[in-house]
């Protein structure tokens, strides 16, 4: 008689969401162990290594894994921000993350949400950019990115929580009997099944499910007017042809002149250029709007290699001292290299770094901006 695997739900900050995955999905038949993601400290060491890797961009709320050595199957993101502007895209990195490495990913975000303002209220409704975005991460990575609509009401909504239609409790969960949310409880079910039959997770994409998903998702992006009119990020982007021109241009935005170009970027005739207002160094919305843009305008296959346009990302307001600093507070009191011979004797980090550097533990706007950057141009200098 075969046995039976055992699953571990892995959660970033709140088990409950991952309990709410376990009870409405085929795992409650089977045997599911609880652990939360390490993202920093000594604690990274110990998560498997498929999840180190997946921790390069970001933390995602749950990832569902099984075997020895644990294999992921399926990552899921619920997120209850204000799905429009530049902020359905904040949690982009972590849908990235997973489908670079093979893992099917659902990623849950409000259709609308009810914002209070000083004059009163309003609606913020979905922008359906993300779904192309999402689109475009299945078709080049060849496993399914799909994007899940939390539904909303003003009559019956829960008025904490933006008119989100929740789980009774208190928590910010999913009302987990919505039809659109069970839409995502069949996802996982898929991607579980496909591994208990141990057929790769490409399949997923032939099934009739996703067919029928990949539908949804291109008429919320048509309901929206999604191909109408120029969504955001792509409203502070502009395009720039020809190597001189970006050179020109980012000489006259830095100050600095490039004395040379790498071959890859010269053998690019275009780089979309995308302006970030922030007067900080910091990764949200921006390190996720711009991973959005490189799937949306400057690549057509699953690597970086796969780009047809240079990204650049123009941050006007902020002094390449600030990007040095932080990389310079971090080598300096985090660093596990940096431990005392006493502190790093049997520390698993500190191995870890020595065979792999700080790729992980690094902060996460460094990480994100210069893996997906052809080019960072701040106001006094720039970063190829």
């Amino acid at each position: 008689m075969p046995v039976r695997p055992t699953f571990t739900v892995w959660f970033g900050e709140a088990r409950t969401s991952a309990e709410l995955l376990v009870e409405h999905t085929c795992l409650r038949d089977y045997r599911c162990e609880f652990a939360q993601i390490q993202d920093r400290g000594d604690g990274f060491a110990e998560n498997p290594k498929l999840i180190q890797d997946i921790l390069y961009l970001d933390k995602p709320d749950i990832l569902v894994t099984s075997g020895r050595p644990e294999e992921p199957i399926v990552g899921a993101e619920f997120s209850a921000e204000a799905p429009s502007g530049h902020d359905c895209f904040q949690r982009i990195a972590r849908v990235a993350a997973s489908v670079e490495f093979g893992v099917p990913f659902a990623y849950l975000f409000p259709e609308r949400k009810w914002v209070t303002r000083r004059t009163g209220g309003r609606w913020d409704l979905y922008n359906p950019q993300v779904f192309q975005v999402l689109l475009h991460m299945s078709r080049f990575h060849g496993v399914p990115a799909l994007g899940f609509i939390w539904p909303a009401d003003k009559s019956r909504g829960d008025p904490a929580h933006g008119r989100l239609l929740c789980e009774s409790g208190g928590h910010c969960l999913p009302a987990a009997g919505e039809p659109r949310i069970q839409q995502l409880w069949q996802f996982v079910d898929l991607a579980v099944q496909h591994y208990l039959d141990n057929e790769p997770f490409s399949q997923m994409v032939y099934t009739e499910f996703y067919a029928q998903h990949e539908a949804r998702m291109w008429r919320w992006f048509h309901d929206r007017g999604g191909g109408t009119r120029v969504w955001s990020p792509l409203t502070s982007c502009e395009t720039i042809s020809g190597l001189n021109s970006l050179r020109q241009w980012a000489r006259e935005a830095s100050g600095v002149w490039i004395p040379r170009v790498p071959d890859h970027l010269r053998e690019r005739e275009q780089s979309l250029v995308y302006h970030a207002g922030t007067r900080d160094f910091r990764s949200d919305p921006y390190a996720g709007a711009l991973i959005a843009l490189d799937y949306l305008r400057c690549r057509n296959g699953p690597t970086r290699q796969h780009r047809y346009r240079n990204l650049v990302l123009h941050m006007p307001h902020v002094s390449m001292s600030r990007m040095v600093g932080k990389a310079q507070r971090f080598y300096e009191r985090d660093c596990p290299l940096c431990l005392e011979a006493d502190e790093a004797n049997l520390s698993r980090v500190y191995s870890l770094h020595l065979r792999e550097g700080c790729r992980y533990t690094k902060q996460k706007e460094i990480r994100t901006f210069c893996a997906f950057a052809d080019m960072i141009v701040f106001s006094d200098g720039i970063v190829i």
